[in-house]
């Protein structure tokens, strides 16, 4: 695991999954909460956000959880990207609040 991994846990108590093609980082608070997904550059374009999703919402399942809840901020530089990806996975819009559209998919 990365020391910024390692601060992430020890700071807020977040997991990161860290793979070859980039990470993401979720947390499990009070609901399944992805804060942050990153696909390297050379990585991008080839499903590997899909593959991303599936593997949180296995980990989700796995531990118990019915839905995941995801979130992008609207003044992020890859929030068109981010809220595409998303939508296209199947997460739906529940709110904005503030700067952050907040979504939510089933994985029942």
């Amino acid at each position: 695991m990365s020391h910024y991994a390692d601060y992430l846990n020890e700071k807020f108590g977040d997991e990161t999954l860290e793979l070859p093609q980039g990470f993401i980082v979720f947390n499990e608070e009070r609901e399944f909460y992805i804060k942050e997904i990153y696909v390297a550059p050379e990585f991008r374009k080839n499903g590997i956000s899909k593959q991303f999703s599936e593997v949180i919402e296995k980990i989700a399942r796995e531990r118990g959880y019915h839905q995941v809840i995801g979130s992008v901020s609207i003044v992020s530089k890859t929030k068109d990207r981010a809220l595409k990806i998303l939508l296209e996975c199947g997460y739906q819009i529940i709110s904005l609040k503030g700067e952050m559209i907040y979504l939510k998919k089933e994985v029942i």
